[in-house]
This record gives structure tokens, sequence and C-alpha cells, in this order.
């Protein structure tokens, strides 16, 4: 059986797509501020599509500035953010080990559907630890007593063992 040759270049282009859907592969480029070099986005904002930020050299993200859509952060010893009231949001890994000027600014690890977050959302510090809710003395207070009247109220219900 023959096939016409407007039918033929048909099915070879129908392979090909279906080959190159099953193959191909998203690009993925990190931004990386190597060491010596200096970045200063004034009050831009950069949305890296959940790729990792490397900052071996500086980066300056200034007031009304914003980093988002970062998957992870790695400050290289030597390199330096500088978030002169700048933001930074990140999904996942937060890794200091140069140094970090927040100068107003924040630093958050968030969630989104286009890239997931790993650890606890919300604030993070220079050193990766994130701010843990703490009570007031009244409210500890109260919370003991509650435990407290909780316990007795659970040994009265108990049946005594003969």
């Amino acid at each position: 059986m023959a096939v016409s040759g407007w039918r033929a270049k048909a099915i070879k282009r129908s392979a090909l797509a279906v080959a190159g859907l099953a193959f191909g592969t998203a690009a993925h480029a990190d931004w990386v501020i190597a060491a010596g070099s200096m970045s200063d986005m004034a009050g831009g904002a950069v949305t890296l599509g959940c790729t990792d930020l490397y900052v071996a050299g500086t980066l300056v993200v200034g007031a009304g500035g914003s980093l988002t859509s970062v998957r992870s952060v790695f400050i290289e010893p030597g390199g330096s953010l500088q978030l002169d009231g700048g933001r930074l949001e990140l999904a996942q890994q937060w890794v200091n080990q140069g140094s970090l000027s927040t100068g107003g600014g924040q630093v958050l690890r968030v969630d989104s559907a286009t890239c997931p977050a790993a650890g606890p959302l919300g604030p993070v510090g220079a050193d990766g630890a994130v701010a843990v809710p703490t009570l007031g003395e009244a409210a500890l207070a109260w919370l003991a007593g509650l435990l407290g009247w909780l316990g007795l109220r659970s040994r009265r219900r108990t049946p005594s063992s003969r």
C-alpha cells in the first residue's frame, strides 16, 4: 500500500513531535554570582522560576527589590548577599557560608504550586534558623493550670486498683 507524499510527511511530523515530547527535557538555568563580581539589582525584581541562586561574589537587592521563585540559596564562603530593603523568597534550602546583611529586608520561605517548599514556612534567619513563636508568662501560667486541672480530672475518673 502506497502512502501519498503529504500523508508520509504528516506521519513523519507526528512521529517527530511524539519523540520530542517523550525525550525532551525542560531547560534549567541557575543564577550564579561569581567570586569577585558584583550585581546590584537596585529596586528591580527577578523571578528565578524555581531555580537556584549561588552567591560567591556580591549581590545587592535594594529597597523595593525582590528575588522570587528561588528554589534554594547558597551563599558561598566569601560571598555576600545584601538585602537593603529588598525581599528574597525561597522554597527549599538556605545555606549561608558567607555573609548576609538584611538592612531592613527579609528572607522568607514560601510555598507555591510551581516550586514546593521544603522546611517550615516564614522568615528565615541568617544561619537558616526559623523564628519560633513563644508564649508570654500569662499564657504559660494559664497553660500550666489547664494541664494540672486535666491531670487531676483524669486521676479522679480512673478506677482504683485493689
